[in-house]
């Protein structure tokens, strides 16, 4: 009985310390612990961070005031003292589509051999001003910087990435020089992909993906779009090919790149005109289109070649396995991860652009090339 009496009282004990050692606003502040165990702030601070010299009883005294006070560290003051946090942060425009779910684990892996958590978080893409806000408002006290794939929706403006903290932008977006910029040729890629069917024997390629109506003239001008970049460079290739594209073959997808919506766009494809390859401008949609060709009893690649980009991991067990453009995924996360931590570290001083080409998977959705077979 005597044991068990002198436990409560411990208890009780504990909590009346912790009622009258609290600040005005009921927060446990580092120097109630010390009050209250009897020594300096900096001996509590050493307990808290495993650090300094001292007598054991001493350390094992702050720990229990700790415990019994339900002491918890200010992450972000503790941060703004050290200058570091070792946190990164991921803004992605949603993580419904596999290659940004893809991209998120990759900036990951590479954050965390730097020694790095990654915070991941995704903005509203239907409302234009979220991400201008969400760089307008980075926390830097609790993430030492931002790695932000940039939508292809919303207007960004040069003062929008006029900021003072690390930041380093994925996406085929204008960032008018004023950030690091981490991207893929997409120009090149999307010559790569029709000179690549070309040379299997397709003539009449239909591309699947086009956010708007088909537009040859304004389509050979832009300079920044992931769609209308690829769409741009399969035209220039198309022309050195002697080939033109059909608008009736571009049909408008819009934003909505998933495997329902090739199905459907190419569904409506079939029947129309007449074509012998499908370009779409990821694999979701790809996969939608080799599905919508097989229901209407077309073999692939027999009848109509098939090929995608992004070279997402399910590419290679699909049945026929997909032919796919690789977007360098792990290049792009290990450079932006390297990039924003040399900001961090203040050995990256001004802004670039960082650019990589793509290469072709070849797999069972397209025909060996003639030199090949």
């Amino acid at each position: 009985m005597a044991r068990g009496t002198g436990r409560n009282a411990g208890t009780g004990s504990g909590m009346r310390a912790a009622s009258t050692a609290t600040g005005k606003d009921g927060r446990v502040t580092l120097k109630d612990v010390a009050r209250v165990a009897g020594v300096s702030v900096k001996t509590a601070s050493n307990v808290l961070n495993n650090d300094g010299r001292m007598a054991p009883a001493t350390r094992r005294n702050v720990q229990r005031v700790i415990n019994d006070l339900g002491y918890k560290r200010n992450a972000a003051a503790s941060n703004l003292r050290r200058g570091r946090t070792h946190n990164l942060t991921l803004a992605l425009p949603g993580l419904n589509y596999p290659y940004l779910a893809e991209l998120a684990e990759s900036v990951i892996d590479a954050a965390r051999k730097h020694g790095y958590t990654v915070f991941t978080r995704t903005y509203a893409t239907d409302t234009p001003a979220d991400a201008r806000a969400l760089m307008r408002d980075f926390n830097d006290s609790l993430s030492d910087g931002l790695i932000i794939s940039l939508d292809e929706t919303t207007h960004f403006r040069p003062k929008d990435f006029a900021v003072s903290y690390p930041v380093v932008t994925v996406g085929s977006r204008d960032v008018f020089g004023k950030l690091d910029h981490i991207e893929t040729d997409d120009i090149s890629d999307g010559a790569q992909a029709v000179r690549f069917l070309v040379r299997r024997g397709a003539r009449r390629i239909a591309v699947i993906g086009a956010h708007h109506d088909f537009d040859a003239h304004q389509l050979r001008l832009v300079d920044e779009g992931n769609a209308e970049l690829r769409l741009r460079g399969m035209m220039e290739e198309a022309d050195r090919a002697g080939l033109e594209f059909d608008p009736r073959l571009i049909p408008t997808t819009g934003y909505e790149w998933t495997i329902g919506n090739g199905f459907v766009v190419t569904q409506k494809l079939i029947g129309r005109v007449p074509f012998d390859a499908i370009l779409a401008l990821n694999d979701s949609l790809a996969i939608g289109a080799v599905s919508a060709l097989q229901d209407a009893g077309l073999s692939v690649p027999g009848q109509v070649q098939v090929m995608g980009f992004d070279d997402i991991y399910e590419a290679r067990y699909l049945h026929p396995a997909l032919t796919s453009v690789d977007s360098q995924i792990g290049w792009i996360s290990e450079t932006a991860v390297t990039r924003l931590i040399g900001q961090i570290d203040g050995t990256v001083t001004s802004p670039a652009t960082l650019m990589t080409t793509a290469s072709v998977i070849a797999r069972d959705t397209t025909l060996p090339a003639a030199d090949e077979e």
